[in-house]
């Protein structure tokens, strides 16, 4: 009996979704995330600026392991920057960085600081640091802890809550 309400259904014009219409809907719901996605991507600044900085920290981890010197990433509170440089101040040039090695966060972004923690990131030739580090990095949407452990010697970065 149930098929014959089906066929009824047909005759009378009332159908389901085919599979053509179940695509094109998701094809165009595809393209709107694809769209949407990157766009508030683009709004975490501070996001992009940790990765920065914590990129900035594996290069100065490098390059005290392969040169055998301490090196580190000296964060500059009040003027928004930051270099790598070797442990006497030689600054370490690198992208996007001034004649001084120098590196300045976007605009609308700042750096706090976290009490009892040093924003020094200072490496050792062994890899490891010898004391921890962190800084927060934030703007009007976003926050995120930059740190490095003595231990290990690993840098991290993740979202966090202003202290």
């Amino acid at each position: 009996m149930g098929s014959f309400r089906n066929l009824k259904a047909i005759r009378d014009g009332e159908r389901g979704v085919t599979l053509v219409e179940l695509i094109v809907v998701i094809g165009i719901l595809l393209v709107l995330v694809g769209i949407a996605v990157p766009d508030s991507q683009s709004e975490d600044l501070a996001g992009a600026e940790a990765r920065r900085l914590m990129s900035d920290g594996m290069r100065a981890r490098s390059v005290a392991r392969s040169q055998w010197t301490p090196c580190g990433v000296r964060v500059h509170v009040p003027t928004r920057r930051w270099r790598v440089q070797r442990d006497d101040g030689t600054p370490i040039l690198g992208p996007d960085s001034d004649s001084d090695g120098w590196r300045t966060l976007a605009p609308g972004v700042r750096f706090v600081k976290i009490t009892r923690r040093d924003p020094y990131f200072v490496f050792l030739p062994n890899g490891r640091t010898y004391r921890d580090a962190a800084i927060i990095i934030s703007d009007d949407v976003t926050s995120w802890e930059v740190s490095s452990n003595a231990l290990s010697g690993q840098i991290n970065s993740w979202p966090t809550e202003l202290p």
